[in-house]
């Protein structure tokens, strides 16, 4: 392999859970490139761990940086989504075990 080139195992030490990436991403993105960061988290689903991504983004863009994009709606609207699920699913089991 050529000199200076990257293999997989140079950049990648080992897996990680998506949210840990994602603040990471968050954190250190530049500037020009969190509109399209912003478009990712706004088509994704998150179904554990709001909290961390929320504040990751909201550091990342200050005290002044409001909403910008939506991404703190859409990761207020996930977070009650992932609890109406789970929810959901808690009244399913207990149907199914109070069923004859």
């Amino acid at each position: 392999m050529a000199t200076g080139q990257a293999t997989s195992s140079d950049t990648i030490t080992e897996s990680r859970p998506y949210y840990e990436t994602l603040v990471d991403v968050i954190t250190y993105a530049r500037r020009e490139g969190l509109y399209t960061l912003a478009a990712f988290i706004n088509a994704t689903r998150f179904d554990e761990n709001h909290d961390a991504i929320y504040e990751a983004w909201q550091n990342r863009l200050g005290p002044s940086g409001g909403d910008t994009f939506g991404v703190l709606n859409h990761i207020h609207a996930e977070r009650e989504a992932a609890e109406a699920r789970v929810a959901a699913r808690i009244r399913q089991q207990e149907e199914e075990l109070l069923s004859p």
